[in-house]
């Protein structure tokens, strides 16, 4: 089973570009990185110059896994509106490794090796994969955690149309 496909559909993205707005109290996908890369500072590194830039993030929202790449035609939109409004800084977060990345090189994009991508696949089911990957001791210690986790918060699903409803 891949992930991958399901968190860039349109109405997920949707949904994570919402969230992304809503988060930052932003109207459109314009911020300076420093507002949504706070945790690199943890780590010593300066770059005041990406930093305090106006960004427009294209597509991709952090919170999703991968972002498909846009087409040329809706590269040159956001880039167009960009620069409508002042913005001169463009990025499209977490576009999968094995993505063919022609079209958004060929705008002037370049790869930053800056999220590590990680899919699980399943295989033999969740409790049989986890056991043959990190061992029955480790798995049991995982399903302490998650009975306590059970018995202290209330978890509720829900399905990609109930969200959108």
């Amino acid at each position: 089973m891949n992930f991958g496909p399901l968190v860039e559909t349109p109405e997920a993205r949707n949904i994570f570009q919402k969230l992304f707005l809503e988060l930052y109290s932003i109207q459109e996908p314009i911020i300076q990185l420093n507002h949504i890369m706070h945790w690199v500072r943890r780590f010593g590194v300066e770059t005041p110059n990406l930093d305090n830039s106006p960004t427009l993030v294209l597509e991709g929202f952090f919170y999703n896994t991968s972002t498909p790449v846009p087409t040329a035609s809706k590269i040159t939109e956001y880039l167009e509106m960009g620069h409508q409004k002042g913005v001169h800084q463009f990025i499209i977060p977490t576009v999968r490794n094995n993505a063919d990345t022609k079209v958004i090189e060929s705008h002037g994009f370049q790869k930053i090796p800056w999220f590590i991508e990680a899919i699980y696949e399943i295989n033999n089911g969740v409790d049989e994969d986890l056991r043959s990957q990190l061992g029955g001791k480790r798995l049991r210690e995982i399903l302490r955690l998650i009975r306590m986790a059970e018995r202290d918060y209330e978890l509720e699903f829900y399905t990609i149309n109930q969200i959108l409803a």
